[in-house]
């Protein structure tokens, strides 16, 4: 790891600073550091979690220019509509017009005065980026990127052909580098902005017949971790990164898994949970919240009592 790197973080952590200056450099040090900031970490986050929402500070979003993709049907509809309700400004993206139009006609019911719409293929680098300078071209750039439209093929992955396996990685994964890159250097010369990006709790676990999808989340995962990780290093503390991994959704692209309805969230109570994350600025979250329990300890479970869990949840 580049030293710079480190010493600049240290600086901006005053916490690790402090554990760094009292622990001395040896061996046995080093493994007091990182108990000792890996305790604070930890119990600074189990606060956050725990502390009740109504004493957290909110952002509002009235006024604010907010673009979704995959606007046009489930969650990404629903987002629009809680945005709508907000007062937000929007800009819709979807490769489906119909349900675009149907979606904006339902924003404005809702009392939004500004719905902008746009079909884009996100498999299509062009077709973002031509969209995208549009957009900065009219309005200067956006506040809010909420990054949701996704595709599910559902198959075992010697069923799936090759065209599919390039779509789910353009539209999963790739569409999520062009149409972040078209956004970010403005959010980057104004220190203001937020990227919302919809991962999945397949991003931890590749069960049977995701192995296409949970790929393309986990990589995504890890692509939003390191843009996180690059806004702090760049000290831009104005710009907000949200990673939201749900669980089995209510929507069409689930319906031949033969999941109980028992086991899934509606596409309403997923968009209201993400609009509070954006509120409160929240770096990721987990749906439903009980879930988190397996993401924060799954490194400590046995491999083989992991495997065991997706196959008995996954295999039908």
């Amino acid at each position: 790891m580049n030293p710079v790197i480190c010493k600049k973080e240290q600086k901006k952590d005053k916490m690790f600073y402090i554990i760094s200056a009292a622990v001395p450099l040896t061996k046995v040090g080093m493994l007091l550091q990182v108990w000792a900031f890996t305790t604070y970490s930890f119990g600074k986050a189990l606060f956050k979690h725990l502390e009740p929402e109504i004493f957290r500070r909110k952002k509002d979003v009235k006024d604010l220019r907010v673009l979704i993709t995959g606007a046009g049907n489930g969650l990404g509809r629903q987002l629009a509509l809680c945005f709508a309700k907000k007062g937000s400004k929007l800009i819709l993206w979807d490769i489906d017009e119909d349900a675009l139009k149907k979606t904006a006609s339902e924003c404005k019911q809702f009392g939004c005065e500004e719905v902008k719409t746009a079909r884009v293929d996100l498999a299509l680098r062009e077709q973002i980026y031509v969209a995208a300078e549009k957009v900065n071209y009219e309005y200067g750039g956006i506040d809010i990127l909420v990054s949701n439209a996704g595709l599910l093929n559902g198959g075992y992955f010697m069923e799936l052909d090759d065209e599919k396996l390039d779509r789910i990685v353009d539209v999963n994964y790739k569409a999520h580098f062009w149409i972040v890159k078209s956004f970010f250097g403005g959010m980057l010369e104004r220190n203001s902005g937020h990227i919302v990006s919809i991962c999945s709790m397949a991003s931890f676990a590749a069960a049977p017949r995701l192995v296409d999808y949970a790929s393309t989340k986990h990589a995504l995962l890890g692509f939003m971790e390191g843009l996180q990780n690059e806004v702090k290093d760049l000290g831009k503390n104005g710009i907000k990164i949200t990673t939201v991994c749900p669980y089995w959704i209510n929507t069409n692209l689930i319906q031949h898994f033969g999941v109980k309805k028992s086991e899934m969230m509606s596409e309403e109570y997923v968009a209201a949970r993400i609009m509070t994350a954006v509120c409160m600025n929240r770096n990721q979250i987990v749906l439903p919240g009980k879930m988190n329990l397996f993401v924060r300890f799954r490194w400590m479970l046995p491999r083989n009592l992991v495997q065991s869990l997706i196959l008995k949840k996954f295999v039908k």
